[in-house]
Parts: structure tokens; C-alpha cells; sequence
């Protein structure tokens, strides 16, 4: 029965155990980064409304996941330094990066909303 589970797994989720990684944990990290970069370009739109300072743009994607987070580190900079807000140094992990990046785009939202 070999290539059975693979054949499953290819149909459910589009690839193979290869490229989508065990458990289809490339397909979570591709959520996540999705759902950050919806988030993201929200925060963008709050700014606009709310300041009345930028273009809302769609954030860009990158080539892979490091790359993506990079392009989001550097869009909520931009953002902080636009409302002259401390820019955080993000390092760590890219699950440390990702945490970190939902908290400052909480911590913006709520200080627009203030």
C-alpha cells in the first residue's frame, strides 16, 4: 500500500508529503503568513482611514516564507516610523518573528483606536 497515503495527502491538499513537508506543515506556515498579511494590509487601511497618511498597498509576497516575513517586517517599520512609534527589532525564530509581528500589529491597532 505504499503511495496510497501520499496519493491522500496530494488530494486533500494539492502536493505531495515532499513539498508540503510532514503533517502539511508548509500548508499551516502558508496560512499563518496569509492571515498576517491580511492583518497587515487591515492595519494599513486603519492608518489610511485614520491618519489619512499612506497609500494602501497589498503587502508583498515573497519567494518563501523567510522572504514573506522580511517584506512584513519591513511594511510594519514603515508604519511605526509613519507614526513615529519605536521600531522593534525582530529577531529570533520565524515563530518568534510571526508572534512578534501580531503583537505590533495589535499594539498599532490599538493605538489608532485610541
Amino acid at each position: 500500500m505504499f503511495g496510497q497515503e501520499q496519493i491522500g495527502q496530494e488530494q486533500k491538499s494539492g502536493c505531495s508529503p515532499q513539498t508540503c513537508g510532514p503533517e502539511n506543515t508548509k500548508i499551516g506556515e502558508a496560512v499563518i503568513l496569509t492571515e498576517l498579511r491580511k492583518d497587515l494590509i487591515n492595519l494599513k487601511d486603519l492608518v489610511k482611514v485614520n491618519k489619512g497618511l499612506i497609500e494602501v498597498t497589498e503587502v508583498a509576497i515573497g519567494t518563501d516564507d523567510d522572504e514573506s516575513l522580511q517584506i512584513m517586517v519591513k511594511e510594519i517599520a514603515k508604519l511605526n516610523d509613519l507614526l513615529n512609534l519605536k521600531t522593534v527589532n525582530y529577531t529570533g525564530t520565524n515563530a518568534e518573528i510571526v508572534r512578534h509581528l501580531r503583537n505590533n500589529i495589535i499594539n498599532l491597532k490599538n493605538s489608532l483606536n485610541k
